[in-house]
């Protein structure tokens, strides 16, 4: 990542981001956390990982089940246009987190202040 940022490169797609260790997959999402310039999309075989910059318009389906997931904190967390809405939030590893919340429209408004944050997404199939 470091050498793809140096490179001025700012939209990175990791695919087959799964595996059977678990600790390695933390392990990414915490290299990851270190570059706020980067837009990094993780791929699984059923997920998108996807990490936010500080202020995100999401497109989405209504209905769409919506993970976020600080690493390991994000501050000020606040969220529009989901079920489950958050308003100047702290999310944190260990505390409170938002999984499973649902689109209750087509765009998503996600912002918060400092830290990193993951919003996942299934795959359409």
């Amino acid at each position: 990542l470091s050498f793809l940022q140096e490179k001025k490169y700012t939209y990175i797609n990791v695919f087959s981001f799964q595996g059977e260790r678990i600790d390695h997959m933390i392990a990414g999402l915490s290299a990851c956390s270190r570059f706020q310039t980067l837009a990094i999309t993780l791929y699984t075989n059923s997920l998108i990982v996807k990490k936010l910059p500080y202020s995100s318009r999401i497109e989405c389906d209504t209905g769409e089940t919506i993970s976020l997931l600080p690493f390991p904190k994000a501050y000020h967390v606040t969220t529009s246009g989901l079920e489950w809405d958050l308003q100047d939030s702290l999310l944190e590893l260990g505390g409170f987190i938002s999984i499973s919340n649902k689109a209750l429209q087509n765009e998503l408004k996600i912002q918060y202040t400092k830290g990193a944050l993951y919003l996942f997404r299934p795959i359409k199939k």
